[in-house]
C-alpha cells in the first residue's frame, strides 16, 4: 500500500551541478517521460559559488552526484524564490547529500527561512 511519504520520489541523473548546493536534473517521472529540473537542496546551504568556500562545495557536489543514479524527493510543489524545485537527494548507497555535505563542512544546515546560515565565503 502506498502512503504520502511514497509519493513524489524519483530517479533521476545530474546534468550539471551549479553550485554547492544547487543541480540540474534529469528526473525519470515514469513512462518514458522524463523532465529537466532546476533543483536547489532542501535542509542546507553552501557558500556562494563565487568564493573559495564555494568553488570547494561546488567540487564536492559534483563528485557526489555526477554519474550517479540518484533518487530525489520533492515537497510537493514546494519551491524557492526563483522557482527552483527543494528536494532531498539520496545516493545509490543510501546517504542524504546535504547531510554528507554538511557533515564533510561544505555547508550549513538551513531550514530555508530567515537569513542565511552566518558562514565565511556566503555572498
Amino acid at each position: 500500500m502506498l502512503t504520502p511519504a511514497d509519493l513524489y520520489v524519483y530517479a533521476a541523473r545530474a546534468q550539471r551541478v551549479v553550485d554547492g548546493d544547487t543541480v540540474m536534473l534529469d528526473v525519470d517521472l515514469g513512462g518514458k517521460v522524463h523532465a529537466y529540473w532546476d533543483c536547489r537542496m532542501r535542509g542546507y546551504d553552501a557558500p556562494g559559488h563565487r568564493t573559495v568556500p564555494g568553488t570547494k562545495a561546488t567540487k564536492a557536489l559534483s563528485d557526489l552526484l555526477m554519474a550517479a543514479d540518484l533518487l530525489v524527493r520533492t515537497h510537493k510543489d514546494e519551491n524557492d524564490k526563483y522557482g527552483r524545485y527543494l528536494v532531498e537527494i539520496t545516493l545509490p548507497d543510501g546517504r542524504d547529500v546535504a547531510t554528507t555535505m554538511v557533515d564533510n563542512g561544505f555547508g550549513l544546515i538551513w531550514d530555508g527561512h530567515g537569513g542565511h546560515p552566518d558562514q565565511p565565503g556566503h555572498e
